[in-house]
């Protein structure tokens, strides 16, 4: 079994592109809103919460983990991956497969007339970890980071496209001068509003692709976890929340019912 955890419904997005790829894999996720949101917490605190998330994944019979939260990779990279291969237990974090890719992308897609320039938007968590400015720079590519603070809250409470649009403003009117090329969603939350992130950036750059990690890290774990099972699926969450209900049923309406369990625990 695998096991998926976040912060909030933004894994959902990693999952759901790990079911396109292994529709019988089964999963159990867990979404710890009770502590939400991970994006402005101290290095301690991620630390305390992505041992309590794994454990309940663990609890739950996966041994084969994705961490789905991209505040928390930082945590994945120094230490706590290694420590918990030691007890048995594989972990798959954001970062890595992300860089991995778009890094093979430029090398197979170099544009004529200029490097390509990238901009990573994320949580504040993430963007002060430096984890993917660094990851980049060993691949000898350089991007520009934005953090967004308030942006995967707004997503979590389901805000209406004005007020996205609003704070994207806010926080990427300045990206408009970077003259972007390619956008990385860098907070998992952020592809549940791809197009909200489209209409901004073709209002004021052409040309702007945007990139979702969740399709490489779903990759990444078909091609090194046991993804045979019997479809199904088991969701728990540390806090109740019809909005998670509302996109588990909109994300997966082809999965059976009985095959779809929620609990809060």
């Amino acid at each position: 079994m695998i096991g998926i955890f976040d912060s909030g419904s933004g894994g959902l997005t990693v999952l759901r592109a790990l079911r396109e790829r292994a529709p019988y894999c089964d999963v159990v996720y867990f979404a710890d809103f009770a502590n939400m949101p991970y994006g402005n917490r101290t290095q301690y605190e991620l630390r305390k919460l992505t041992r309590d998330a794994i454990a309940i994944l663990i609890k739950q019979g996966a041994r084969e983990i994705i961490s789905a939260c991209n505040s928390v990779s930082a945590q994945m990279l120094l230490g706590l991956s290694k420590e918990f291969h030691a007890s048995g237990i594989e972990i798959i974090e954001m970062v890595t497969p992300t860089v991995n890719a778009i890094s093979e992308e430029n090398r197979l897609v170099a544009l004529p007339t200029r490097a390509k320039k990238i901009l990573l938007v994320a949580t504040q968590a993430t963007i002060s970890s430096n984890i993917y400015k660094n990851a980049f720079a060993e691949k000898e590519i350089v991007i520009e980071q934005t953090a967004i603070p308030p942006l995967a809250e707004a997503i979590e409470k389901g805000v209406p496209e004005e007020e996205i649009q609003n704070i994207l403003q806010s926080y990427l009117s300045d990206a408009v001068l970077y003259d972007i090329d390619m956008v990385i969603l860098g907070c998992t939350q952020y592809p549940l509003i791809k197009k909200s992130f489209e209409n901004f950036f073709r209002k004021n750059i052409l040309n702007t692709t945007t990139f979702n990690p969740a399709n490489s890290v779903a990759l990444e774990a078909v091609k090194q976890f046991n993804i045979e099972g019997n479809g199904k699926l088991t969701f728990l969450t540390s806090k109740k929340s019809e909005r998670f209900y509302d996109l588990v049923n909109d994300l997966f309406p082809n999965t059976p019912k009985r095959s779809i369990v929620v609990e809060t625990i």
